[in-house]
């Protein structure tokens, strides 16, 4: 029986591993980082981040389709670890020293707890040096600045590494839809400005222009180029009616007419 799967590659474990999570999928990885077993939230709340991480990082390159996508994220690709997407955000000023030092914060627990041969918890106190380390944004507001003094003050480190995750990924958002705001604004005075000049200019000069463009002078829009064919000089005496060339230059917005087709 052959192949349902001929012309196509097979799905792999990290294919699965890579797949966009659902936003059931983030509610899981919410209660799991708050209350779940230690390793499954430090592994969660980085999750979590990274997610919104590559959210906000993606609309940042002009070639932005899945397919490209896929490529960096790929196992020999320029954004294939958290930490690559980190100095990328870095570089492109979406973070800057204060939150990448509490990105990584986050990035080195989750190492900690993944990569450990023997279990750990959050008591550990080279755990809790790691997130009392966190730093506050020189641009912070009110209430991140007070978000971030709690989390130093939590006695319960699982929860100061939820609130933390949290904080990252709630500001992560804010910066993506600020964003999305500036784009959607640049594309709405975009539009303006066509419908502008689709106002100045004649909808037959329009029609006659795409016409030349796109088909070498014939037109593609022969209903638009009909109110025009009197003005073709068939003869001596349509040739004295007809306006001088320089004159249609010089004061007509009127093309200039042809011999013949």
């Amino acid at each position: 029986m052959p192949s349902r799967n001929r012309g196509r590659s097979k799905p792999s474990l990290r294919d699965r591993s890579r797949q966009e999570p659902t936003s059931e999928d983030l509610d899981l990885h919410y209660k799991a980082v708050s209350t779940g077993e230690p390793t499954t939230a430090a592994i969660s709340g980085a999750i979590l981040v990274e997610h919104e991480l590559e959210v906000l990082l993606r609309g940042h390159f002009p070639r932005d389709d899945d397919e490209t996508w896929a490529l960096l994220n790929s196992e020999r690709g320029p954004l294939h670890s958290f930490y690559a997407k980190l100095l990328m955000a870095f570089a492109f000023r979406i973070l800057d020293d204060e939150l990448l030092h509490n990105m990584n914060v986050i990035r080195r627990i989750r190492n900690a707890f993944a990569h450990s041969k023997k279990p750990i918890d959050f008591n550990d106190p080279l755990i809790k040096g790691v997130i009392s380390s966190i730093k506050t944004p020189k641009r912070a507001g009110r209430r991140l600045t007070a978000a971030l003094d709690s989390i130093r003050r939590e006695d319960d480190q699982q929860r100061a590494y939820a609130h933390l995750c949290d904080q990252m990924a709630a500001l992560l958002v804010a910066r993506y839809s600020r964003r999305l705001k500036r784009v959607l604004k640049r594309l709405e005075k975009r539009i303006d400005r066509t419908n502008r000049s689709a106002v100045i200019k004649p909808p037959v000069v329009n029609a006659l222009a795409m016409g030349t463009l796109f088909s070498g002078g014939q037109g593609l829009l022969s209903d638009h180029l009909e109110p025009w064919e009197h003005h073709q000089t068939n003869g001596p005496k349509d040739e004295a009616l007809a306006p001088s060339p320089s004159k249609s230059r010089g004061k007509s917005k009127t093309p200039p007419r042809s011999e013949g087709r």
